[in-house]
C-alpha cells in the first residue's frame, strides 16, 4: 500500500523550504516527479537553494549547469508566486488535489492489469445504468470482479475446499461455470430467449463483456436479473437441498424485476387485488339479510412495544355471532376507519385484557358505545 500511496503523493512548490531537491516528489511530471541528475551537492539540500535570494525567479544558469536537461525542463516549467505559500503536498490522481479511496483503488487496478480498454470503461460505466435492483448490480459487479465465493475461489485463497461443483459434478466451480456453463444452468439462458454466445475459456467477466455490448438496456436487465436468480437458486440447491426448475429461476427473475420496478414508480397506488366497488366505505352498514359482516382491525402500541388486532362479526339484526359454520362464501372489501369503528375499538381494548380475549362481560361502555353508534 505504502508504494501506491507514494505514487499518486506529490509536494506543491510555495515557499521551497521544506522541499528536498532530492528526496521529494516535486516536479510536475505525471510519470516520474523525482530528480534523476545524480549530484552529491544535492543531498540535504532544499529546492529554495534553486531560487535567487532577492527575488522569486528560478536561479536559470545554475539549474542548466546542475541538472540534466529533462530535469531543467521540469523545474524551469514549475510557475513560482511571489507571496510564496508554504510548501504542501497534494493527490496527483485526483483534480482537486484531495485523496480519494476511489482514485487510489483505480490506480491499483491499473498497476495490476495495466489500462483498461475502451470496451472495459464503458461495460463498468454501463453496468451502474441498467435498471435493476441495486443487489442485482452488487452481484453482477463481484462476479465480473472475480469476487464471488465459489471453490475455486476459495481455493486459490488457500481454504481447503474440494473444487469440483457439487451441482454437475464433472466440471471446476469457477464464477463462470456456476452462473453460465453448468449444464443445469447453460438451458435457462437459451430459454432466455436472446442468443447470447456460449461462455468459453475465458473469464465471467469476458463473457458477459461480449454479450452485453449486442443488447439494448432492457435486454441487458433480463441477464442481470437472470445472473441474480441462478446465483439465489444455486445456493438454495446447495445450502437447502431446494432443486429448482428452468422455468422456475426465469419466472423468479422475471417477476423480482417486474415488482421491483413497480415499486420505484411513484405515481403507481399499489392497492390490493381484491377491492371491488364497495370499497371506501365511510359508515358502517348492516349486512343483507342472512349475511355475516366481520369486520377487523390492528392497533400498534410503538411505547409499550406491543399490538394487538381484533374482530367483531355481527349479522343484519346486529348480534354478534360465531357463524363460520353456516356461512356458504365470504367476501372481502375495504372500508375507511370511520365505518371500522367497532373492530378499532375492540383492537384497542385487547391490549388491556388478559389473553387479548374479550367477551361480553369484560366489554368497556366505551367499546358498547361505538358498536350503537355504528348501527345509528
Amino acid at each position: 500500500m505504502k508504494p501506491l500511496v507514494k505514487s499518486g503523493a506529490r509536494c506543491r512548490v510555495g515557499n521551497r523550504v521544506s522541499i528536498s531537491i532530492s528526496s521529494d516528489p516535486w516536479l510536475q511530471d505525471k510519470d516520474n516527479p523525482w530528480i534523476t541528475t545524480v549530484n552529491p551537492a544535492f543531498i540535504g539540500a532544499k529546492v529554495s537553494s534553486l531560487m535567487h535570494a532577492d527575488s522569486s525567479e528560478w536561479d536559470v544558469d545554475a539549474i542548466k549547469d546542475l541538472f540534466n536537461d529533462r530535469d531543467s525542463s521540469c523545474i524551469l516549467s514549475i510557475p513560482l508566486c511571489s507571496n510564496r505559500p508554504i510548501d504542501n503536498w497534494y493527490w496527483s490522481l485526483e483534480s482537486s488535489g484531495i485523496f480519494s479511496v476511489k482514485s487510489c483503488y483505480k490506480s491499483l487496478q491499473v498497476l495490476k492489469n495495466g489500462e483498461a480498454s475502451e470496451m472495459e470503461k464503458l461495460f463498468w460505466q454501463g453496468l451502474l445504468k441498467v435498471r435493476v435492483p441495486p443487489k442485482v448490480k452488487d452481484l453482477v459487479w463481484r462476479a465480473s470482479s472475480g469476487c464471488l465465493p465459489t471453490k475455486t475461489q476459495l481455493h486459490l485463497r488457500h481454504v481447503d475446499v474440494d473444487i469440483i461443483s457439487p451441482l454437475c459434478q464433472s466440471d471446476r466451480e469457477t464464477v463462470s461455470h456456476f452462473l453460465v456453463a453448468c449444464s443445469r444452468v447453460w438451458p435457462c439462458w437459451v430459454s432466455l430467449g436472446l442468443g447470447l454466445l456460449a461462455p468459453d475459456s475465458e473469464t465471467f467477466g469476458h463473457w458477459l463483456m461480449q454479450n452485453l455490448v449486442r443488447l439494448d438496456q432492457e435486454q441487458k436487465a433480463k441477464v442481470f436479473m437472470l445472473l441474480w436468480a441462478v446465483w439465489r437458486r444455486q445456493n438454495e440447491w446447495v445450502w437447502q437441498n431446494k432443486r429448482g426448475s428452468c422455468y422456475g429461476v426465469l419466472l423468479l427473475a422475471d417477476s423480482t424485476l417486474k415488482t421491483w420496478i413497480k415499486a420505484q414508480d411513484r405515481e403507481i397506488a399499489p392497492l390490493p387485488y381484491f377491492l371491488s366497488p364497495e370499497d371506501g366505505r365511510e359508515l358502517w352498514s348492516k349486512p343483507p339479510l342472512g349475511s355475516l359482516k366481520i369486520n377487523v382491525d390492528a392497533a400498534s402500541f410503538i411505547e409499550a412495544s406491543k399490538h394487538s388486532f381484533a374482530g367483531i362479526a355481527r349479522d343484519h339484526n346486529d348480534d354478534c355471532k360465531v357463524l363460520w359454520k353456516d356461512l356458504d362464501s365470504v367476501s372481502i372489501v375495504f372500508v375507511k376507519r370511520s365505518a371500522n369503528g367497532a373492530a378499532h375499538a375492540l383492537a384497542k381494548a385487547s391490549s388491556f385484557v388478559a389473553e387479548r380475549v374479550l367477551v361480553k362481560e369484560n366489554i368497556s361502555s366505551n367499546v358498547l358505545e361505538v358498536m350503537l353508534q355504528d348501527c345509528c
